[in-house]
């Protein structure tokens, strides 16, 4: 009986360290971090970070930031850049 407790406590550690794993790799989202200074805008940080200004990419850099409006693009705001740091 006690070595039947022992089998189901390390398959039950097993299987939980794999949900561990598993899910807390989606958790952690983080992508690149800028501040536009004086004189640049969007298309100029994105081909400055080899980024293609496609709209894919303008719509995922607007929805990141939770913007609608390029125009309102703030000099020396923290933007989050359609790259994921890993």
């Amino acid at each position: 009986m006690k070595q039947s407790n022992t089998r189901f406590a390390t398959r039950l550690g097993v299987i939980f360290i794999f949900f561990l794993t598993e899910f807390t790799s989606f958790a952690a989202v983080t992508y690149v971090q800028i501040k536009p200074k004086s004189g640049e805008n969007l298309f100029m940080l994105f081909r400055k970070y080899a980024i293609e200004p496609n709209s894919c990419n303008i719509n995922h850099f607007k929805e990141i930031n939770r913007i609608k409006n390029l125009e309102k693009i703030l000099i020396g705001v923290t933007y989050n850049l359609p790259i994921l740091k890993y």
